[in-house]
Formats: C-alpha cells, sequence, structure tokens
C-alpha cells in the first residue's frame, strides 16, 4: 500500500535525493543571470519536480521527456510539447513572472467537489474549497503528464460526448463541468480578442481531457487519503476502464 501523499513537497524530497537531471544549482544560476526573480526559480523548481517525479512513475526511470524552463510571458504555469514524429518531448515551466501568476490564479481557482452519486457539494461557487498550493503543483503535474499519455500511449481521451454515454454519474458530472468551463473561457476569450488559434488550442479535445483528468485529481485529493498508486489510476483514466 502506498503512502498518502501529505504534501508536494515529499515528492520533491524524493526526487532530489538523486538530484534527478535538472541540476538545480547550474540551471538557477543562469536564470538568475537572464534576470528571473530568486521566488519564480524556486517557485519554478517547485512546479518541475512533481512533474518529473509522476513522468517517472508512469513512464519509468531513463524514459522522461526533458524538462525546459522558458522565458517568455504566458498565461500558464506550465506546459507540454512534441514534434510530429513524436521523438523530441518537453515539458515547460514558465519562469518569469510566476509567482505573481500563481498568487492571482489562487485568488479565483476553486476546488469542484462532487458525492459519488454526481451530486454538487457546495451550492455557490464561492462556497468551494480553494485549493492548497500542494495540490495545485499535483494537479499541474497530472495534467502534464496526461497530455504526454495521450501522446505516448495513444490513450482514450474523454469528450463531451461521454456525458450521455457513459454510466458513471460520477465522472459524467465532472465532464458536464467541464464542458461548461470550456464554453465560458471561449466566450471570455473571444471579448479580450485572443487569437482565433491560441482559443482552438487551449479548447481543444486533448486539452479538455486533461483539464477533465485535472479536476478529478484535485477533488480526489482534497477528499484526503490521496496515495501514488491513486494519482497514477486517475492520470491513467480513461472512459471504460
Amino acid at each position: 500500500m502506498g503512502k498518502d501523499i501529505l504534501s508536494a513537497y515529499q515528492i520533491a524530497d524524493f526526487i532530489l535525493r538523486d538530484m534527478w537531471r535538472l541540476q538545480p544549482k547550474d540551471v538557477s544560476r543562469r536564470l538568475l543571470e537572464r534576470g528571473v526573480a530568486k521566488k519564480d526559480i524556486s517557485l519554478a523548481f517547485k512546479f518541475a519536480l512533481p512533474i518529473a517525479f509522476l513522468d517517472e512513475q508512469i513512464f519509468g526511470s531513463g524514459n522522461g521527456a526533458k524538462m525546459t524552463f522558458a522565458l517568455r510571458p504566458v498565461n500558464f504555469f506550465t506546459g507540454y510539447a512534441h514534434l510530429s514524429d513524436g521523438q523530441e518531448e518537453s515539458y515547460y515551466v514558465f519562469v518569469n513572472g510566476l509567482y505573481r501568476q500563481l498568487r492571482q490564479e489562487r485568488k479565483y481557482r476553486r476546488i469542484f467537489l462532487l458525492d459519488k452519486e454526481g451530486n454538487r457539494v457546495c451550492n455557490e461557487y464561492k462556497q468551494e474549497p480553494r485549493p492548497s498550493l500542494a495540490s495545485i503543483l499535483l494537479t499541474t503535474a497530472v495534467h502534464e503528464v496526461r497530455h504526454r499519455l495521450q501522446n505516448k500511449e495513444k490513450i482514450d481521451m474523454f469528450s463531451p460526448a461521454d456525458a450521455y454515454r457513459l454510466d458513471n454519474p460520477y465522472i459524467k458530472s465532472f465532464i458536464r463541468y467541464r464542458m461548461i468551463l470550456f464554453m465560458e473561457k471561449a466566450v471570455v476569450w473571444r471579448k479580450q480578442k485572443k487569437q482565433a488559434d491560441y482559443i482552438e488550442s487551449e479548447t481543444s479535445p486533448k486539452e479538455f481531457d486533461a483539464g477533465l483528468i485535472e479536476h478529478i485529481a484535485s477533488s480526489e485529493l482534497y477528499r484526503g487519503g490521496m496515495t501514488i498508486e491513486r494519482l497514477i489510476r486517475i492520470t491513467r483514466l480513461q472512459p471504460h476502464n
């Protein structure tokens, strides 16, 4: 039986025993030379380490994608990308302004809670709990590693249609919630005059699937008793398993 995940820092400590392949001191020095704030660098490693840990648990030692600390202003904490042939892969942590962006995110992010019958636990958005830093770090890792599973293993992804053809009321409610979020985001982005390719990318089938898995992981983490094995099962979840 796996140990309960008490915080993301357990995972960070586990990886740092081997120093993984990030070479933290060298990377930190180079980022400082580029003018990145120390608090952004520290937070970037906190995002990177759970991704690296979960990736290794799923794909095995020596099969990890590289980790890139990117210096460009984007509205994301992290990312995953690969070439069309699938040979070159990388996880990304977008470093500059990361600390400030996380503070802004935590002002409005909530955990969507359901009971096992798929009924909403909280009646209003403002009643829903805020995620801890550990929860954000771990669920971000789930999201990005899910993208790698989509690419490497061609897993069956969840889609809006599953809200009508699955029997599991718990999963179906999460799918419906994700559908509402997608529509709301698209409306906001159009009002903000975001480019069409940006909106298309962020509302793609892969993002729908990865975001859904992230929401489920966030809710399950909040309930407590999470184990490494259970987190892996959530990250690998498919419509018919």
